[in-house]
């Protein structure tokens, strides 16, 4: 399995968890404090961004998605193999 592949499985669950979550805070009664998820792979996707969004979002999106800042997996992690 490509890391392209393994990325989107991540990306899945993420959602999954979240939209999870916004449904729990409203079946409580309450309107979730993050309406929206988005997940970014570079600085230049925050024009398509509708809404408000923090003025330090661009230079961490840029911070965390240049090539000199890969993440190493966490301890342990095996890459799932086709």
């Amino acid at each position: 399995m490509t890391a392209a592949c393994d990325e989107l499985g991540i990306e899945a669950a993420l959602r999954k968890g979240f939209a999870t979550a916004a449904a729990a805070e409203r079946d409580q009664g309450r309107e979730p404090e993050l309406d929206g998820l988005a997940l970014l792979r570079s600085a230049a996707e925050l024009d398509g961004l509708s809404g408000p969004h923090a003025d330090y979002l661009e230079p961490v999106i840029s911070r965390y998605t240049s090539p000199s800042h890969r993440v190493p997996p966490p301890p342990g992690h095996r890459r799932r193999t086709a």
